[in-house]
């Protein structure tokens, strides 16, 4: 067997601690030499794994040659080499490695296996495939260990071909894979979507069961449910219990996610049920994985049961999925008013951990509250929202405003609508619409008339007009005397009257062609402040 050393090996040391460093053999190595004498003043401007190595290995190099001799054994050198590996500098043992010839050594298998777990755990794959390739090329076989850690750290990072390259070398070798080997490659070829290969793969190990385990099935497993192919999965994995392998829980969580990207959550909470029976419990990611799936394609009850079941077991939720919960049982409140107890208590929930809730989540419990009737906790939450410094939308206060309405509270959607003006947000016409025809509804004709004057100098006058048709019933409320109010309104003082296509009873004192254009002039007319004293 060819000696080989470093120094020809075709093995770049990509570190600048060679460059900034002087060779061990021209260092002063009887006594220990101080950081000022081995480093340049320039050189101390390096980064401090650099400057380190510089100056604490030609101490721990003086050292060892105090102990060891002039030539210590290879044995005492690799020991050296694993101890300064394992030290609060382990970057300095890639000087000691290039300086091994100076101790008239060169480097065994041991000491090339010790330098590639080094470059592997560091990042730096390209110098230790090389560093492997260079020690084969000398005659020197590397451990199993050292392949399988190689393998694995470049099939984690989606380097697949470098690291079949890599198992093409360990054949060659004669080194027998490994099934921790052989699992590697087959994860390796699902995270860059070689699933076919993968199978491929897993159809020629399971000729000989000794290379097959839990974790092959589950990689094929996964890798199948990553790419839509959910019940090509299921196949594998019931074919995996026929041969006597009982999936673990990752290889249930695998099944799970498939089933929840492909829309079929409900599936997902079958295998649930059947996964209890087989002996095997389920971990917060089985439970997570599902709850996010009925959310996201709406089983909402189902995802309340499920959420309910992680309580009881002890699972603490996120926060992130929290507000999705509320989000989503809030909506699905809009058609079935008897899951809405369910999202105030999550609501409830995530105020009382110490959350804020987000300012979407604010948003769709306070439109489900005031929906649902409960427009007081709408407030509530508007005004804590607002408290919180959230800038609501007008779509916001126009569901407060609707709710409020809807139970006859007028006055108070109109201090909502007031709200609206003094923090500059923009009125639209679901602002007005509910306002107008509650005040319609309770005969204050004036103030629904003012309202929809206010509406029409805002240029939102459109197809929808509010509906009055007792205005002639009303003995409080005569055509002259909307006239009149009309007649203020273009002096900017007030504004009046109500104007419907339904209209068909009107004092014979008013003619509507006149009351077309009285309306149509004070839309014109310049835009005025009346509407927030109007509110106060």
């Amino acid at each position: 067997m060819s000696s080989v050393s470093p120094s020809s090996l075709a093995f770049p040391l990509s570190h600048h601690h060679l460059a900034k460093s002087q060779p061990v053999n021209s260092l002063s190595l009887s006594t220990p030499v101080s950081s000022s004498s081995s480093s340049s003043p320039s050189s101390s401007s390096s980064s401090s794994s650099s400057s380190h190595s510089v100056s604490l290995l030609p101490v721990t190099i003086s050292l060892f040659i105090k102990k060891n001799g002039t030539s210590p054994s290879l044995s005492s050198f690799n020991k050296f080499l694993f101890s300064v590996l394992n030290s609060e500098d382990p970057f300095s043992a890639e000087l000691l490695f290039s300086s091994i010839s100076n101790f008239n050594l060169s480097p065994n298998s041991q000491t090339f296996c010790m330098m590639i777990r080094f470059f592997c755990t560091t990042n730096r794959l390209d110098e230790a495939k090389n560093l492997l390739k260079a020690m084969v090329v000398s005659g020197l076989v590397p451990t199993v260990n050292s392949f399988t850690i190689l393998i694995s750290e470049l099939c984690k990072r989606g380097r697949i071909k470098h690291a079949i390259d890599v198992f093409k070398v360990m054949k060659r070798t004669g080194t027998e894979p490994t099934i921790l080997i052989y699992n590697c490659l087959i994860s390796g070829l699902c995270l860059v979507g070689r699933v076919e290969e993968a199978c491929a793969l897993l159809m020629k190990l399971k000729e000989k069961p000794e290379f097959v385990d839990v974790y092959t099935f589950t990689g094929v497993i996964d890798g199948l449910c990553k790419v839509g192919r959910s019940d090509e999965a299921m196949e594998i994995f019931q074919e995996a219990a026929r041969m006597g392998i009982r999936p673990t829980v990752v290889t249930y969580n695998a099944l799970f996610n498939g089933y929840c990207r492909e829309g079929r959550p409900l599936e997902g909470v079958v295998i649930l049920r059947k996964m209890a029976e087989t002996g095997r419990k389920p971990d917060f990611v089985s439970y997570s994985t599902l709850l996010h799936g009925l959310l996201k394609w709406n089983q909402i009850t189902v995802a309340i049961s499920i959420y309910n079941e992680m309580v009881e077991i002890g699972f603490d939720v996120d926060e992130r999925t929290m507000n999705t919960y509320v989000r989503k049982v809030c909506k699905y409140s809009l058609s079935d008013e008897s899951v809405l107890v369910e999202a105030k208590k999550m609501f409830k929930k995530i105020k009382d951990m110490g959350y804020v809730p987000s300012p979407y989540t604010y948003s769709t419990v306070i439109h489900a509250l005031s929906v649902g009737g409960e427009v007081d906790a709408a407030l509530e939450n508007m005004y804590e929202m607002i408290g919180h410094g959230y800038h609501l939308r007008t779509l916001t206060y126009n569901t407060v405003i609707r709710g409020l309405c809807n139970n006859g509270r007028v006055d108070d959607a109109l201090s909502v609508m007031n709200l609206m003006i003094r923090s500059r947000i923009i009125l639209d016409g679901s602002s007005y619409i509910p306002l107008i025809t509650e005040l319609n509804r309770q005969g204050r004709i004036l103030d629904a008339g003012r309202l929809y004057a206010s509406s029409l100098k805002q240029g939102m006058v459109g197809r929808w007009v509010p509906r009055v048709e007792t205005l002639a019933e009303d003995d409080e409320v005569n055509g002259d005397l909307v006239v009149q109010e009309m007649q203020c309104a273009s002096s900017g003082f007030s504004f009046g009257s109500i104007l419907t296509t339904q209209m068909t009873t009107v004092s014979a004192s008013i003619n509507r062609s006149m009351c077309l254009e009285k309306i149509h002039a004070l839309s014109r007319a310049p835009k005025a402040s009346w509407l927030i004293g109007f509110l106060l």
